[in-house]
């Protein structure tokens, strides 16, 4: 219960920031990286088991996708969401946060896809990318609870 709260509580304070200005504060970014990976050092204790230490590079990968692509592109991405889904791995899991990723990316298309059929954005139109992350988080939370 404590990690969903301290998982929400991070994400809808980089909610805020993205839909206010369409960027994360680098202290804001900082304190949620801190702050995850000393959650996986002290819940998972990496140095006892080297599987662990795997798991922990697997749920840094969906980041690190994100900031690579982010590079590729010139920052069509910004690197900002890269560097929340390396918190989000740490804190999640390396299965849960690629489903994040996933479940994002699908709600990013369903809702531009929805802008652009309206006629209320056009193809170089940003949205804010945190937002998409915080719901498809709440969905999952609710839905991994039901199931």
């Amino acid at each position: 219960m404590l990690l969903k709260m301290i998982t929400g509580s991070y994400l809808a304070g980089c909610t805020l920031y993205d839909l206010k200005g369409r960027t994360i504060p680098c202290w804001l970014l900082c304190a949620g990286s801190a702050a995850s990976v000393l959650y996986f050092a002290v819940s998972r204790t990496p140095w006892r088991d080297p599987a662990v230490c795997c798991e922990g590079f697997l749920a840094l990968l969906p980041g690190v996708f994100l900031i690579l692509i982010a590079f590729l592109t010139r920052g069509g991405i910004g690197y900002g969401d890269g560097v929340v889904f390396l918190g989000l791995g740490l804190l999640t899991g390396a299965g849960m946060c690629t489903i994040l990723l996933m479940g994002s990316l699908l709600t990013a298309s369903v809702w531009c896809g929805a802008l652009l059929l309206l006629k209320r954005a056009g193809r170089k139109t940003r949205i804010p990318f945190i937002p998409v992350i915080l719901l498809t988080w709440l969905l999952t939370a609710v839905f991994v609870e039901i199931l």
